[in-house]
């Protein structure tokens, strides 16, 4: 270093190994990097340098990469070690802590935060396991269900990664969710709108007005889907105690969490949804009928919650086939941590007993069972449909309440495009408890027959007549 440093004449370029004492071996250049971070392991797979080892850092600096020390781990170089690692050991146990620590260690601070990672193309990506033995990362499963207790967790046929390992390295790697585990490969698939769809919704927000539309674009969609009953509550409700069983947990999809603390609106109705119905609500223009681009079943008009949030779901049970789907639109990809290029959203599908699995995703829609029993059902059973629109921006919540007192208040003109729907109440839900605003009957009344004169080429149609039974504001 003394003859570098004064003629710079030592030649270089001709080392390809460099005695190492802390381990008693010659290590390849190729292993050795300035890192303060990594500095303090004596590994054979991987040597740092401290930065500051002289009181001449900087020249020193240069001196070891004139030796042909790299200058830093980047992320081609890290897989490089971990796969070094794996084929030292192959299917054993890395058995000194100081390797186990360094795999970890190595994962956890490059792979953390890589979430495109994850979507590369790397079959032969390795990740440590529970047992200390690097396997395939597509292998592993993420122990991230706690609740349901290690011995559903850590069956046979499963093996968990290393308790070291930062769930986020772990799935950007490859490994699975035990979560994702309880959906079979059909039940959980892409969902949501097509088109360029952030762009496409601000203009739908300028096009639709913010008011009592949206609740009646919303009635409109449960008549057509042939609905009798129709709630709207406003959910003031915190839960943020109920963020552990979630479909994704928040070490992986860390925005998912807040999602479920937002105070929301809630629309039920006694339908269901089909599987035409859940296409046609993917459509941001058209919707489910062909041609129709005003208000009616999944029409532009649906879109017009976005004015309430950025982030719409539905929960939907049909209860001839049992099946429950709950689906998740993300169009500005906030909440969800979605694969480039994919579908802006997600749709998940269970039958009663993975409904139960997780409890807390469903709390805020179990909480209409505890409203009115009579009403409402229990999730498991019945056809439903109910909306939860989260409001993302603190302010809307002040603008529902307004809309549904002006909804309420207004409610004689409902007869005009409403003869499925018989029976609508509305409700406001906070921490103090749950109180009814209003609810009110509608009934068909047909006239008396009647035979037009016969100039008249028309049909008697059946009147509609609304009649008001109880509303309290």
């Amino acid at each position: 270093f003394s003859q570098w440093r004064e003629d710079n004449s030592v030649p270089m370029n001709s080392l390809q190994d460099i005695w190492h004492s802390g381990i008693n071996s010659f290590c390849p250049m190729s292993r050795l990097f300035i890192s303060d971070k990594y500095s303090h392991y004596n590994s054979r797979f991987l040597t740092a340098f401290p930065y500051k080892l002289t009181t001449a850092p900087d020249l020193q600096k240069k001196f070891l990469i004139a030796l042909g020390v790299q200058k830093s781990i980047s992320y081609k170089d890290v897989y490089r070690i971990l796969t070094d690692i794996a084929e030292c050991y192959g299917n054993g146990v890395i058995t000194p802590d100081n390797e186990v620590n360094l795999v970890s260690d190595l994962t956890n601070h490059y792979f953390t935060d890589c979430v495109n990672y994850r979507f590369s193309n790397h079959s032969d990506r390795v990740l440590l396991s529970s047992d200390s033995r690097l396997c395939t990362a597509g292998t592993l499963y993420i122990d991230d269900m706690p609740w349901v207790g290690s011995q559903d967790i850590h069956r046979t046929s499963r093996t968990v990664v290393h308790r070291s390992i930062h769930p986020a390295s772990a799935y950007n790697l490859g490994a699975k969710s035990s979560r994702s585990d309880h959906f079979d490969e059909q039940e959980f698939e892409e969902f949501g709108q097509h088109e360029d769809i952030a762009d496409r919704i601000r203009g739908l927000k300028r096009e639709f007005p913010c008011g009592t539309t949206i609740l009646k674009e919303l009635l409109q969609n449960a008549e057509d889907a042939g609905a009798t009953e129709v709630a709207f509550v406003l959910d003031n409700t915190d839960y943020s105690s109920k963020t552990e069983s979630l479909c994704l947990s928040k070490e992986l999809h860390p925005d998912w969490y807040r999602y479920q603390t937002f105070t929301s609106l809630l629309v039920y109705n006694n339908s269901t949804f089909s599987e035409n119905d859940l296409k046609g609500i993917q459509k941001v223009g058209l919707g489910g009928k062909k041609g129709m681009q005003t208000i009616g079943k999944f029409g532009l008009g649906f879109n017009a919650v976005y004015h309430l949030t950025d982030s719409p779901c539905l929960l939907t049970r049909r209860d001839s086939d049992k099946n429950i789907s709950f689906c998740v639109f993300d169009p500005f990809r906030k909440f969800l941590r979605l694969k480039p290029g994919s579908l802006p959203g997600t749709r998940f599908n269970f039958d009663s007993d993975k409904l139960n699995r997780f409890p807390d995703q469903f709390s805020p829609y179990s909480i209409l069972h505890s409203l009115n029993a009579n009403f409402f059902p229990t999730l498991t059973r019945g056809d439903y449909t109910i909306f939860r629109l989260p409001f993302t921006d603190p302010n809307v919540s002040r603008t529902v309440e307004k809309i549904l007192s002006d909804f309420l208040q207004n409610s004689s003109n409902l007869n005009l495009f409403l003869e499925n729907v018989h029976q609508i109440s509305v409700y406001r839900r906070d921490t103090t408890g749950s109180k009814m605003l209003g609810t009110f009957s509608l009934s068909v009344t047909p006239l008396p027959p009647y035979t037009p004169p016969p100039s008249l080429n028309c049909e008697f149609l059946t009147q509609i007549q609304i009649s008001k039974r109880h509303i309290t504001i």
